[in-house]
């Protein structure tokens, strides 16, 4: 049994590790979450050995400074990024990213066809695929069967909103690409 975190579950847990004593502007405290946030999954993902290419969040993104850059936070983001896995973990936590992780790694076991009987999909429909990041790409690719698939993608450029998950317009290029 896993519990499931939203972004306000996610900001009590850091609440809770006494985020407020570091003296953050309370009107960027969302920027800290979201580097520690972006931290947290590329650790994640680093333990995976991920390449560049599939990690939900640039370095950059993992970043923070509260004073106009004259404060390193560097240390800090890192420090509650692994109290954040750790709190997770030992309490059977997780939140979106996670689900998006475990289910790449899940479908990378060689064994996965057995595992996760009529994975192949041949037929998959993907809504808003202009939000849609190399992981999710990537896990579509691992479900959908290797040969007579029809995949049809519904989207938009001009309603790319989603680029601090990883979606990227260029993902949009690839799959013209790709797509013919």
């Amino acid at each position: 049994e896993v519990g499931i975190l939203d972004e306000n579950d996610i900001k009590d847990i850091l609440l809770m590790f006494e985020m407020r004593k570091l003296g953050i502007a309370i009107e960027k405290e969302r920027y800290f979450i979201g580097a520690v946030m972006a931290k947290s999954h590329r650790m994640m993902q680093a333990e995976y050995d991920y390449n560049e290419n599939l990690m939900l969040y640039p370095e950059e993104k993992t970043e923070f400074s509260n004073n106009g850059g004259n404060t390193d936070y560097s240390g800090k983001v890192t420090e509650y990024a692994e109290r954040y896995n750790a709190y997770k973990k030992e309490n059977n936590l997780m939140d979106f990213d996670d689900f998006l992780i475990e289910t790449y790694q899940a479908l990378k076991s060689p064994t996965y066809k057995e595992d996760f009987v009529g994975v192949a999909y041949k037929w998959a429909q993907v809504d808003e695929v202009q939000d849609m990041n190399p992981l999710q790409f990537a896990i579509l690719d691992k479900i959908t069967a290797n040969e007579g698939k029809t995949v049809m993608y519904l989207g938009d450029a001009q309603q790319a909103i989603f680029s601090f998950m990883g979606a990227k317009l260029s993902s949009l290029e690839t799959l013209t690409k790709r797509t013919g």
